[in-house]
């Protein structure tokens, strides 16, 4: 009898917390965002425009965050936002280093939100060398490298907001995104290890683990996915930049660690939260209760799965049979 009732005054407890909880906001915040040229880092920079806080974009591509930064300036709620871009390659340290601390001193970074990342899609002896190395470049190292340059400051002042946009393939190992889900799982270890470090000084990580997204670099991807691949992803549909970019925004202030959008994302970090923080009792008991059930669907997903790769698997044999 104990245990039911002490389990429901957590419940309420939990419920009672969140209603109550004051909402957190970016306004007058400093965001800066890699990757926030294009695709989910353009995303995340307009609506921190248009929620009132300063930006800064740091990417390659000269040109295009020019362009993006003269269209925030258009929308920003106010003169006194400050609005900028840094063309920088994340892959290097030094470099890098040394231009997050020089934006930190003109103005100290609140939150940095790390969007870099890219994919190349092959079976593993097909994949050139150069391009898993690429890909673990970008996606690990263009992460790592902004995380490691701000974390003295944010220590310092004894708080900050660090978001690492991941993927659903930091979950499992995708039919010809071997390399990638590699990469991307690395992130997985480098968050929940990041996580447990910085709590204590009132840093919050919350790491997104976005579906396909409608962006310039998945259109990209697709020229050269194969056909499996492009099957297998289709199941979980295509989610629009903005609401990807709105959810994670929302659970980082939330201090969510994990944060998902779509039933697929849900399952996936539901059922693979092991030994990461929980949000709340509530989100504990949710999982711990539903457990059971998504390893069911995720296994009829995976049969799914095999069955696409055995039917194209038999299709290319019959074509190479006609063409011999």
């Amino acid at each position: 009898m104990i245990v039911p009732v002490a389990v429901l005054i957590l419940i309420i407890s939990s419920i009672y917390k969140r209603l109550t909880r004051k909402p957190k906001t970016i306004k007058g915040k400093h965001v800066v965002i890699t990757g926030g040229s294009s695709g989910i880092g353009k995303a995340v920079a307009e609506i921190a425009v248009k929620q009132g806080a300063h930006v800064t974009m740091v990417a390659r591509n000269i040109i295009k965050m020019k362009r993006v930064e003269n269209y925030l300036k258009e929308i920003a709620l106010s003169r006194s936002q400050k609005i900028n871009s840094i063309c920088l390659d994340v892959r290097d340290y030094t470099s890098v280093e040394k231009f997050i601390l020089q934006i930190d001193n003109d103005l100290p970074i609140d939150m940095l939100v790390n969007c870099a990342g890219m994919s190349i899609c092959g079976k593993i002896e097909d994949m050139p060398i150069v391009d898993t190395k690429q890909m673990i470049d970008v996606n690990f190292y263009g992460t790592y490298n902004p995380i490691k340059a701000i974390l003295p400051r944010m220590k310092q002042r004894k708080e900050g907001y660090i978001l690492i946009t991941a993927s659903q393939a930091s979950f499992l190992g995708i039919f010809g995104f071997a390399s990638y889900s590699a990469s991307k799982y690395a992130l997985r270890g480098l968050a929940e290890a990041l996580d447990m470090e910085v709590r204590v000084h009132n840093i919050n990580v919350t790491i997104a683990f976005p579906p396909d997204t409608d962006t310039p670099g998945y259109a990209n991807e697709n020229l050269t996915k194969l056909e499996e691949t492009k099957l297998i992803c289709e199941s979980a549909g295509l989610f629009k930049a903005e609401d990807v970019a709105k959810k994670m925004l929302d659970d980082a202030l939330a201090e969510k660690f994990m944060s998902s959008i779509g039933f697929e994302s849900y399952l996936l970090t539901t059922l693979c939260s092991g030994m990461t923080r929980f949000s709340s009792i509530c989100d504990l008991l949710f999982q711990s209760c539903l457990l059971g059930l998504f390893k069911i669907i995720c296994a009829l997903y995976l049969a799914s799965f095999n069955r696409i790769i055995k039917k194209v698997a038999k299709k290319n044999k019959t074509e190479n049979r006609k063409n011999n």
